[in-house]
């Protein structure tokens, strides 16, 4: 299920070898890109910012400006879902916008992401005014893959700010849009994600089918997609009866995201596994996974999950 990662890990070692061996540099920092690549699919966020800020830092040595703004979106992207604080994260991706201010579309990329680490610090305004810019300059420059792959970004701080009917609004146009365009990988995140929206939303046969779309379409080895899915289905299984089926699905979902440092995702899988027993009449488990998810929120920074699984604690206590 988590891919052979050890051996492509091995395979890159490899070939770094013999790059460094036969003097090439530029393929040495775009072998580092593709490691960090490889550990964003891992969910080893903090492998991959190590990666791909390396990659970066060369390829900027070397004048290479265009492949080097390509390694600072996906940088952008491992602040924001790896273990970096939020205000440090904040702080970091607004010094990588800034160096790429000649680029609009990787402009726009870091500025969508910004969106996701304001939401976390509860600052929705801000967060929708830079998912809005993101999504404007996607539209004015015709990048139509990009700009539907980045609805999830929009997505993730309605969801964040309590409007799950907003969230699957702006899920389901980057979804429907990859539809449109034949896309399959993407959209398997988008689907997983708008399992979850659907599942908060109160409709869970919806929820189940988009689970099961991206089950169908996900990569085995794509963590997130497994973890998220697994997570929306069990929920809503949970609210429809079928118990045995939701506790397994969402145990494997918390299995999934502790073999990452993506702390959100260990979050929101601790408190689906503790809303799945509530759910299911096993409450006294509920109160350590809580504690747990309110502890990964923290580390975070993630100040509004964090105030969510305290709330979570209060309404167990009360």
């Amino acid at each position: 299920m988590r891919g052979d990662f050890p051996r492509a890990r091995s395979d890159l070692a490899d070939a770094r070898a013999v790059l460094e061996e036969l003097g090439l540099p530029f393929l040495l920092a775009r072998t580092s890109e593709v490691a960090g690549l490889v550990e964003l699919l891992a969910g080893d966020y903090e492998r991959a910012e190590l990666e791909l800020r390396g990659a970066a830092d060369e390829l900027e040595r070397m004048g290479e400006r265009a492949f080097r703004a390509t390694t600072v979106a996906l940088l952008a992207q491992a602040l924001e879902y790896g273990p970096t604080p939020v205000p440090e994260a904040i702080r970091r991706c607004e010094e990588l916008r800034e160096s790429v201010r000649d680029d609009a579309e990787v402009q726009a990329a870091i500025a969508s992401t910004l969106a996701g680490l304001h939401a976390m610090q509860g600052d929705f305004e801000q967060a929708r005014v830079l998912a809005e810019e993101s999504r404007v300059v996607y539209e004015e420059l015709g990048l139509r893959y990009m700009g539907a792959a980045r609805s999830l970004a929009s997505g993730s701080v309605e969801l964040l700010a309590g409007d799950p009917a907003a969230a699957v609004r702006e899920l389901r146009r980057g979804y429907d849009a990859l539809e449109k365009m034949g896309e399959r990988g993407t959209r398997s995140t988008l689907a997983a994600f708008l399992a979850q929206a659907l599942m908060e939303q109160g409709l869970y046969a919806d929820a189940i089918e988009f689970s099961r779309i991206s089950e169908e379409t996900s990569a085995a080895a794509d963590v997130v997609n497994q973890a998220v899915w697994r997570a929306a289905r069990a929920a809503a299984l949970a609210h429809t009866g079928d118990s045995s089926t939701a506790e397994l699905l969402a145990a494997e979902a918390v299995e999934l995201a502790e073999g990452t440092d993506f702390l959100d995702l260990q979050g929101n899988t601790l408190l689906g596994l503790a809303n799945v027993l509530r759910l299911t009449g096993q409450s006294d488990g509920v109160p350590p996974l809580v504690e747990r998810a309110r502890r990964a929120f923290e580390r975070k920074g993630n100040i509004v999950a964090e105030a969510k699984a305290v709330a979570a604690l209060g309404d167990r206590v009360g």
